[in-house]
This record gives structure tokens, sequence and C-alpha cells, in this order.
């Protein structure tokens, strides 16, 4: 059957609304399609108060089936203009004229919720709750691939394990950002030593070029001067 909550009716098959129509005594009118109902079998029936009992399920095993109990209640409507001119009590049933047009309007929607999962590609019908206090209870249908379902939230033990966890991992973390900056400290260490070793040995460079440049000008000036001693002596002994 088909579920259409924008329907009044309950499309049913013939044989069904005969059988509704004799337990009730309604009359069918040829002209709407309604099942009507005298004033007198009206008051009657509110006051025996009859329900109705609907099993959905895929088999007709009890154990496979989900019950919804209807009271008469749902089912007592009047029709009135445009249909008629004055206001008419009748049974919202039609007859189907074959099985695609099976449908429950929602007669049943009043006494009965719809959960559909999405997700999961199925939906199913419970029977509606009417409690004193009027108390909504909304429940989250889980995610497909949650690895947790806890009725009323994380146990205590769940709570103690996801905290020690989180301390690990803030240890794990403080002791690795130690390490980085060690490393960072012993690497700008390291380039500064270097830095001062190139320095240093550019200085002993330049004061070892300085050295042999000033032993060179001191071996010239010496080789210079013993060169004009020598003309000098060589001079001496001529004049001589």
């Amino acid at each position: 059957m088909n579920l259409d909550f924008t329907l009044p009716y309950l499309w049913l098959p013939e044989s069904v609304c005969d059988r509704i129509a004799d337990f009730f005594k309604l009359k069918f009118d040829n002209t709407t399609g309604l099942y009507l109902m005298d004033n007198d079998v009206h008051a009657k029936t509110v006051a025996q108060n009859p329900s109705f009992t609907f099993a959905f399920g895929d088999s007709l095993s009890v154990k496979d089936t989900v019950s919804i109990d209807l009271p008469y209640a749902a089912f007592d409507v009047q029709a009135s203009w445009p249909i008629y001119n004055d206001s008419r009590n009748y049974f919202p049933i039609r007859c189907a004229a074959n099985a695609t047009q099976y449908t429950l309007g929602r007669a049943i929607m009043q006494e009965a919720y719809m959960i559909v999962d999405f997700e999961r590609g199925n939906f199913s019908l419970h029977q509606a709750a009417f409690p004193a206090s009027n108390a909504q209870k909304i429940v989250a249908i889980p995610a497909k691939d949650a690895r947790i379902h806890e009725k009323d939230g994380l146990s205590n033990g769940s709570i103690a394990g996801i905290a020690t966890r989180s301390v690990i991992f803030a240890a794990l973390l403080i002791i690795l950002i130690a390490l980085l900056v060690r490393r960072c400290r012993l690497r700008t260490q390291s380039q500064s030593v270097s830095s001062a070793e190139e320095v240093s040995s550019s200085e002993k460079k330049e004061e070892t070029s300085e050295l042999a440049e000033a032993s060179a000008k001191r071996k010239q000036l010496m080789s210079s001067e013993i060169l004009e001693l020598e003309i000098d002596g060589k001079a001496r002994c001529e004049l001589a």
C-alpha cells in the first residue's frame, strides 16, 4: 500500500469496503462515491467507540508486523460544501480500481508516526503516543558509519579514556615541539661556530699574507742595502 498524507481517504479493495459498510450500516452515494452514515448510527457508533487495528509488515507473521490501533474518532469526519449543501457524516474510505490505488490517507497518520532513514534506505511505522505531559522526545538517528552508540551520552569510562588520550597527545606534542626547538638552536649554534671559524681563518690568512709581504719588503730592503754597500766599497777601492 501507498502512504499519502495529503488524502483524507483510505483507498481499499472493494471487498474490504463492503465489509466495513455492512458492519457500520453505511450507505454508498453513487454521485460522490462516499460512504455516508445516518445520524442515529453515528451517535450509536460514537457511544460504542470501536477501534481498528492495522498490521504492517512484509509477511503475515505476527513477529514480523507492526500493529497500529486507531479509535473511531480517527474516522469520524463530515463532508459539507461544495460536496453537500449540509454537513453529512461519512466514513473516509473509497473503493480502489486496482492494487496500484491501494492508499492509506492521513486518517492513519493521526495515530501513527513514520521514521525515515534515507542513508540506510528504509522507513518504519510506529504507534503514536499521547502522553499527558505532552513532552517531546526527539531521538536523532545515528550516522551509518558511527562507531559509538550510547543511549544517554558517553559513559564515564569513555570520558576518562578520551581525557587520558587527550593528555597523552598533548604531552607528546609538547615533547615534539621541545625537540624541534632544541634542534633549531643546535643548528643555529653550529652555523654561528662555522661562521666564527671562517672569520678566524680569513683573519689568519690576512695576517699571514701581511707578514709575508712585510718579510719580502725587508728582504728587498736588505738586499738593496747590501748592494749599495758593495757598490760603495768598490768605488772607494777604485779611488784609493
